[in-house]
């Protein structure tokens, strides 16, 4: 050990390792480290996956140990599994993570094609909505179908019941026709009434509706005059009338 080759090999120049070390894994247990031959070597010598004699990986200032470490069975052994294991284990895990971090990311390319179709849904069916619906004034100023038959219907139920009562559905203006010997009959009632300040009943304009009897015995309605020539004789006040209704 102490031979020329050592005390030629302090006195060359040193020299410094290149080669870094490479880090060992701080979760083995300190007891499968191996230490060297030689004493003043404290490098801690990862273990190995046979069994054998192995060169020490330490160093001294830049100079390699010339020392070696043996590792038995057993320890070549338990580094197998322990590496076995932490080797699985790392796989497992880290195949765990690329899963779920694939599952994420497949479930983020879901909810973004389905934001994408929801949007050009909406904005579709927008579009639709504005160009078919119409204005609000179109819809209160639009004119309904005419119902066929409608108007022929209420003027057959007006000559039934004898109501000339313009409806709202009825598109012609009533015309009350009024019979020729009614005529002067009404002006002398109106007349009377005018003068005495007595109301009688007057007569009814359909034939459907017959004149009631006076129920007032002792009325003082006019006598009927027969026609004549003269349209207008009807209207001549008598002697017992009012200065404001005889006409000059």
């Amino acid at each position: 050990m102490f031979g020329l080759r050592s005390v030629f090999r302090f006195s060359k120049k040193e020299k410094k390792s290149t080669e870094a070390i490479a880090p060992l894994p701080p979760d083995w247990p300190s007891s499968l480290h191996s230490k060297c031959s030689v004493p003043t070597c404290l490098f801690p010598n990862p273990p190995q996956a046979a069994e054998g004699r192995y060169n020490c990986q330490g160093g001294f200032r830049g100079f390699e140990c010339q020392g070696t470490y043996y590792v038995s069975a057993s320890r070549a052994h338990a580094m197998v599994k322990k590496h076995v294991f932490q080797t699985r284990r790392a796989t497992d895990v880290k195949l765990k993570a690329q899963k779920a971090l694939e599952a994420h990311r497949q479930q983020l390319i879901k909810a973004q094609k389905a934001m994408a179709e929801a949007k050009a849904l909406a904005a579709t069916t927008y579009d639709l909505e504005v160009t078919c619906e119409p204005p609000k004034q179109s819809r209160h100023t639009k004119d309904l179908p005419p119902i066929p038959g409608l108007s022929q219907r209420r003027k057959q139920l007006r000559l039934a019941t004898g109501h000339f009562t313009r409806t709202p559905y009825d598109s012609t203006p009533s015309v009350i026709t009024i019979p020729s010997g009614h005529g002067q009959r009404i002006l002398r009632s109106c007349l009377h009434r005018l003068l005495t300040g007595e109301h009688t009943v007057v007569p009814a304009l359909h034939g459907n509706h017959p004149t009631p009897a006076r129920t007032t015995p002792g009325s003082m309605d006019l006598p009927i005059r027969p026609p004549s020539s003269d349209p207008f004789a009807c209207l001549t006040p008598p002697s017992s009338a009012p200065s404001f209704l005889i006409w000059h």
